[in-house]
């Protein structure tokens, strides 16, 4: 530390010298005025980096995957390296901070790794460095992981993974600012013997724009229950007829959807959507009442109906 200037109450700049044989990584920072401490939210914030790393040379992590991690959760990182020498045996990960154990680590190549991590349920919240030493050579991407307190949301597995009640593209943090649709048609049989039944689902959405013959179509219904059903059309499945799109699929993978038509009304404004299939399974669903939920790309819509209303 060289000095300390003072600009306001909240506010001070403090000129430091780093040693040559400094730690790499995230570091404390706190001040201390009188019998009052100050210190950071999370871990950091001041990141001490090598030379080579400062000037964009020698080896570094390029992205890992995912980036998040919840307090409890055990999880395979994948790492990529750039300008790295990975080898399997040789090669450990490490994750800065207190609470995160990496189990193991396996390489594919020089540049793709895997670390098997468990995150405690006591790891301390916020971002973390993620690092790789393979003999003396260090790879590290700084704050590149972030420890929270519940799982994040994960788009498109059908699975309430934060808890919150609302699945896939009815959550926020996978759709910020869904568009209200209108069901028009929404009829179903539900077999007594729980065998797949046929359904129809009609659904007029404001979407301008969306091409299904080169961004997926997702469906969701959900019930009072938690019950959910979710569909993926791929692109690969949709063909454009004139003004107007069509999907076939006979093998099953859409949920058991098997056709389903899109057009569009009022000079492109608003689209219609009849989604049909004769084997779907909705035998789990007790509660009569259902949200509907669309993704086409990157826009979304939900809208709610009683069936028989």
């Amino acid at each position: 530390m060289n000095s300390v200037t003072v600009s306001s109450g909240t506010s001070l700049t403090a000129n430091v010298t780093i040693g040559a044989d400094a730690s790499l990584g995230l570091h404390d920072v706190s001040v201390t005025t009188g019998s009052e401490q100050a210190t950071e939210f999370v871990p950091g914030p001041l990141t001490v980096v090598s030379s080579a790393a400062a000037l964009g040379g020698g080896p570094s992590i390029a992205s890992i995957s995912p980036t998040l991690g919840a307090l409890g959760q055990t999880l395979d990182v994948a790492i990529v390296g750039q300008n790295t020498s990975f080898a399997d045996g040789v090669s450990t990960a490490s994750f800065s901070g207190s609470g995160i154990t990496v189990q193991s680590t396996q390489v594919t190549d020089a540049t793709h790794a895997s670390a098997h991590i468990v995150i405690a349920n006591d790891a301390g919240l916020g971002f973390r460095d993620v690092s790789v030493e393979t003999g003396p050579e260090q790879a590290t991407l700084r704050t590149g992981f972030q420890v929270l307190a519940t799982p994040p949301e994960v788009c498109g597995n059908c699975t309430d993974d934060d808890g919150d009640g609302m699945v896939d593209y009815e959550d926020s943090d996978c759709c910020s600012a869904p568009a209200s649709m209108t069901i028009k048609a929404f009829k179903f049989k539900v077999s007594k013997k729980g065998t797949p039944s046929p359904l129809t689902i009609g659904i007029s959405v404001p979407m301008t724009g969306i091409d299904p013959t080169s961004s997926d179509v997702e469906l969701q219904l959900s019930n009072g229950n938690g019950e959910a059903f979710c569909a993926l059309l791929t692109h690969g499945g949709w063909s454009k007829k004139k003004k107007s799109f069509k999907f076939s699929d006979k093998t099953g993978a859409a949920g058991g959807l098997s056709i389903g038509v899109l057009n569009f009304k009022k000079k492109g404004a608003i689209a219609n959507l009849v989604l049909t299939g004769k084997r779907i399974d909705l035998s789990r669903f007790t509660d009569p009442s259902y949200t509907a939920t669309l993704r086409i790309g990157s826009q979304c819509a939900t809208g709610s109906k009683r069936k028989g209303h």
